[in-house]
Protein backbone atom coordinates (compact mmCIF):
# COMPACT_ATOMS: atom_id res chain seq x y z
CA UNK A 1 0.00 0.00 0.00
CA UNK A 2 1.18 3.52 -0.83
CA UNK A 3 0.05 7.02 0.02
CA UNK A 4 -0.26 10.27 -1.90
CA UNK A 5 0.70 12.97 0.58
CA UNK A 6 -0.04 16.69 0.17
CA UNK A 7 3.00 18.77 1.13
CA UNK A 8 3.58 22.51 0.76
CA UNK A 9 6.05 23.30 -2.05
CA UNK A 10 8.75 24.72 0.24
CA UNK A 11 8.77 21.53 2.35
CA UNK A 12 8.51 19.24 -0.67
CA UNK A 13 11.59 20.94 -2.10
CA UNK A 14 13.48 20.48 1.18
CA UNK A 15 12.59 16.77 1.17
CA UNK A 16 13.76 16.36 -2.43
CA UNK A 17 16.98 18.26 -1.65
CA UNK A 18 17.68 15.97 1.33
CA UNK A 19 17.55 18.85 3.81
CA UNK A 20 14.35 17.59 5.45
CA UNK A 21 14.82 14.07 6.85
CA UNK A 22 11.41 13.88 8.55
CA UNK A 23 7.88 14.73 7.49
CA UNK A 24 5.66 15.67 10.43
CA UNK A 25 1.98 14.85 10.68
CA UNK A 26 -0.87 15.37 13.15
CA UNK A 27 -2.49 12.14 12.03
CA UNK A 28 -0.96 9.16 10.33
CA UNK A 29 -1.86 6.47 7.86
CA UNK A 30 -1.72 2.70 8.33
CA UNK A 31 1.59 1.11 9.26
CA UNK A 32 1.81 -1.09 6.11
CA UNK A 33 2.48 1.88 3.81
CA UNK A 34 5.77 1.41 1.94
CA UNK A 35 6.05 4.50 -0.26
CA UNK A 36 4.80 8.04 -0.25
CA UNK A 37 4.14 9.98 -3.44
CA UNK A 38 4.80 13.66 -2.85
CA UNK A 39 2.04 15.94 -4.11
CA UNK A 40 3.37 19.49 -4.00
CA UNK A 41 0.38 21.73 -3.29
CA UNK A 42 -0.55 25.06 -4.90
CA UNK A 43 0.92 26.76 -6.83
CA UNK A 44 2.91 23.71 -8.08
CA UNK A 45 0.02 21.18 -8.08
CA UNK A 46 2.20 18.30 -9.27
CA UNK A 47 3.41 14.91 -8.05
CA UNK A 48 7.10 15.69 -7.73
CA UNK A 49 8.65 12.52 -6.35
CA UNK A 50 8.41 9.44 -4.19
CA UNK A 51 9.99 8.56 -0.86
CA UNK A 52 10.51 5.36 1.08
CA UNK A 53 9.76 5.22 4.78
CA UNK A 54 12.41 4.13 7.26
CA UNK A 55 10.11 4.35 10.28
CA UNK A 56 7.21 6.24 11.78
CA UNK A 57 7.80 7.74 15.20
CA UNK A 58 4.85 8.56 17.46
CA UNK A 59 4.99 10.66 20.59
CA UNK A 60 4.20 13.94 22.23
CA UNK A 61 4.84 17.10 20.24
CA UNK A 62 7.79 17.97 22.51
CA UNK A 63 9.28 14.45 22.40
CA UNK A 64 9.17 14.30 18.59
CA UNK A 65 10.88 17.70 18.33
CA UNK A 66 13.61 16.60 20.76
CA UNK A 67 14.26 13.45 18.76
CA UNK A 68 13.91 14.80 15.21
CA UNK A 69 14.77 18.51 15.25
CA UNK A 70 18.23 18.03 13.69
CA UNK A 71 16.64 16.67 10.50
CA UNK A 72 13.39 18.61 10.69
CA UNK A 73 14.11 20.96 7.79
CA UNK A 74 12.01 23.63 9.50
CA UNK A 75 12.32 26.03 12.39
CA UNK A 76 11.14 25.43 15.92
CA UNK A 77 8.47 28.11 15.37
CA UNK A 78 7.17 26.41 12.21
CA UNK A 79 7.08 23.03 13.94
CA UNK A 80 5.27 24.16 17.09
CA UNK A 81 2.95 26.39 15.04
CA UNK A 82 1.90 23.34 13.01
CA UNK A 83 1.20 21.33 16.18
CA UNK A 84 -0.48 24.16 18.10
CA UNK A 85 -3.11 22.79 20.53
CA UNK A 86 -2.10 19.20 19.71
CA UNK A 87 -0.65 16.69 22.14
CA UNK A 88 0.36 13.90 19.77
CA UNK A 89 2.74 14.10 16.81
CA UNK A 90 4.05 11.72 14.16
CA UNK A 91 7.39 11.90 12.39
CA UNK A 92 7.92 9.97 9.17
CA UNK A 93 11.63 9.23 8.94
CA UNK A 94 12.67 9.29 5.29
CA UNK A 95 14.82 6.37 4.15
CA UNK A 96 15.35 7.53 0.56
CA UNK A 97 13.76 9.95 -1.84
CA UNK A 98 13.57 10.11 -5.62
CA UNK A 99 12.58 13.28 -7.43
CA UNK A 100 10.80 12.81 -10.74
CA UNK A 101 12.67 14.23 -13.73
CA UNK A 102 9.46 15.94 -14.72
CA UNK A 103 6.71 16.53 -12.15
CA UNK A 104 3.48 14.75 -13.04
CA UNK A 105 0.17 16.55 -13.47
CA UNK A 106 -2.26 14.36 -11.50
CA UNK A 107 -5.11 15.43 -13.79
CA UNK A 108 -3.46 13.39 -16.54
CA UNK A 109 -3.71 10.29 -14.34
CA UNK A 110 -7.26 11.02 -13.23
CA UNK A 111 -9.43 13.72 -14.78
CA UNK A 112 -11.45 14.03 -11.58
CA UNK A 113 -8.36 14.37 -9.36
CA UNK A 114 -8.95 16.13 -6.05
CA UNK A 115 -5.82 16.74 -4.00
CA UNK A 116 -5.90 15.06 -0.61
CA UNK A 117 -6.38 17.34 2.39
CA UNK A 118 -3.63 15.37 4.14
CA UNK A 119 -3.14 11.98 2.47
CA UNK A 120 -4.88 9.43 0.28
CA UNK A 121 -4.21 5.72 -0.11
CA UNK A 122 -3.13 4.67 -3.60
CA UNK A 123 -2.51 1.21 -4.98
CA UNK A 124 0.94 -0.35 -5.30
CA UNK A 125 0.72 -0.03 -9.09
CA UNK A 126 -0.20 3.67 -8.90
CA UNK A 127 3.13 4.49 -10.55
CA UNK A 128 3.18 1.68 -13.12
CA UNK A 129 1.26 0.51 -16.11
CA UNK A 130 -0.96 3.27 -17.40
CA UNK A 131 -0.08 5.86 -14.82
CA UNK A 132 3.23 7.51 -13.90
CA UNK A 133 5.58 5.16 -15.76
CA UNK A 134 3.57 5.44 -18.95
CA UNK A 135 3.38 9.21 -18.66
CA UNK A 136 7.15 9.33 -18.36
CA UNK A 137 7.51 6.99 -21.35
CA UNK A 138 5.07 9.09 -23.36
CA UNK A 139 7.05 12.25 -22.64
CA UNK A 140 10.29 10.53 -23.68
CA UNK A 141 8.65 9.19 -26.83
CA UNK A 142 7.22 12.61 -27.68
CA UNK A 143 10.66 14.19 -27.28
CA UNK A 144 12.29 11.48 -29.39
CA UNK A 145 9.59 11.87 -32.02
CA UNK A 146 10.15 15.64 -32.14
CA UNK A 147 13.92 15.19 -32.46
CA UNK A 148 13.47 12.48 -35.08
CA UNK A 149 11.12 14.56 -37.25
CA UNK A 150 13.37 17.63 -36.98
CA UNK A 151 16.46 15.65 -38.00
CA UNK A 152 14.73 14.07 -40.98
CA UNK A 153 13.22 17.36 -42.11
CA UNK A 154 16.66 18.96 -42.03
CA UNK A 155 18.17 16.01 -43.89
CA UNK A 156 15.48 15.67 -46.54
CA UNK A 157 14.34 19.29 -46.66
CA UNK A 158 10.68 18.39 -46.19
CA UNK A 159 8.28 20.47 -44.18
CA UNK A 160 7.79 19.17 -40.68
CA UNK A 161 4.01 18.80 -41.04
CA UNK A 162 4.34 16.67 -44.22
CA UNK A 163 7.08 14.67 -42.59
CA UNK A 164 5.04 14.19 -39.40
CA UNK A 165 2.15 12.82 -41.47
CA UNK A 166 4.51 10.39 -43.20
CA UNK A 167 6.03 9.22 -39.93
CA UNK A 168 2.58 8.83 -38.34
CA UNK A 169 1.43 6.63 -41.23
CA UNK A 170 4.62 4.57 -40.95
CA UNK A 171 4.11 4.10 -37.17
CA UNK A 172 0.49 2.97 -37.67
CA UNK A 173 1.58 0.46 -40.34
CA UNK A 174 4.31 -0.92 -38.04
CA UNK A 175 1.85 -1.38 -35.15
CA UNK A 176 -0.45 -3.59 -37.25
Amino acid sequence: MNVLLSIRPCYAERILDGEKKYEFRRRIFRKDVESIYIYSTSPVKRIVGVLRIEQIIEGTVEMIWEECSSGAGLSREEYFGYFENKEKAFAIKIKEVQAFDEPVDPNVISEDFVPPQSFRYVSNDFHSGSTLDNLTDQKKNNKLYAIFTKMISLFFGKSISRLRDSVSRWVRIKKR
